[in-house]
């Protein structure tokens, strides 16, 4: 069953003498379930996709499908709506309040959506339970690693049941096992609820624990491939993505 359906979707910024085309006619289907990384070279319209998916920007034309609802249709208040109760975002910033904890960070969609507070603070220590948190419950942003942070992060996302979880460079604000370990977290994450995961990410280590890897590059897709992992290790694959970026996509 498809939960992203993309049909030529087009993003033009400015009105001007030099408008600039971040997408140029795509059209993709996502699968339930799947893990997908967007990859491509700066300017290539990956972060502009992943934010008309999400309904944080809205399309020049073309139509966006989440489910059976086409996002792109919605007034801002409809928007909205479908944004707090079926998408989890996740972002390089961590997008944390610094004056909340952990807990309440996670709470907070479900309380921005009137959910009695005492079951949002006990849904948020489930949440953050399953990421390995729950001696950081208290504990403000500035307390926590970035790493950490990104775990509250990704529990925020998770705590709304998403149909579908985003997430912008997540990953790139971090060292190299801190990375690893969110990353994992994600695939986990995609494995055992099956959520869908679209995954913004422009190192090829990072994409190599999708199932399969979009290429975009002037607005286009240029390759679009699931990565089989029954005849190739994941050295292999990662050395396979870096092939492609350096070959221009």
């Amino acid at each position: 069953m498809s939960i992203v359906r993309v049909e030529n979707l087009t993003k033009t910024y400015g009105d001007g003498q030099c408008p600039i085309r971040a997408l140029r006619g795509v059209s993709l289907t996502i699968e339930a379930g799947d893990f997908v990384a967007v990859m491509g070279p700066s300017g290539s319209g990956k972060s502009t996709l992943l934010h008309l998916i999400g309904g944080l920007d809205r399309p020049t034309s073309g139509s966006i499908w989440l489910g059976d609802t086409d996002i792109s249709t919605l007034g801002d208040r409809q928007l909205s709506r479908l944004r707090r109760r079926m998408i989890g975002f996740i972002f390089q910033s961590y997008n944390l309040m610094p004056t909340l904890t952990a807990q309440e960070n996670v709470a907070l969609p479900l309380l921005l959506d009137r959910v009695r507070r005492s079951s949002a603070l006990h849904q948020a220590d489930e949440a953050l339970a399953l990421l390995g948190m729950s001696d950081r419950l208290h504990h403000r942003p500035a307390m926590l690693s970035g790493g950490q942070q990104q775990r509250v992060g990704i529990a925020r996302a998770m705590i709304i049941h998403p149909m579908l979880i985003l997430g912008d460079e997540p990953t790139g604000a971090l060292d190299t096992h801190a990375s690893n370990e969110v990353v994992e977290l994600l695939r986990d994450v995609s494995a055992k609820g099956k959520h869908t995961v679209i995954l913004v990410t422009h190192n090829p280590r990072v994409a190599a624990y999708a199932d399969r890897v979009i290429y975009l590059k002037d607005g286009l897709i240029v390759d679009d491939e699931r990565l089989d992992r029954s005849h190739i290790s994941a050295s292999e694959i990662h050395q396979h993505l870096n092939g492609i970026l350096a070959a221009g996509g």
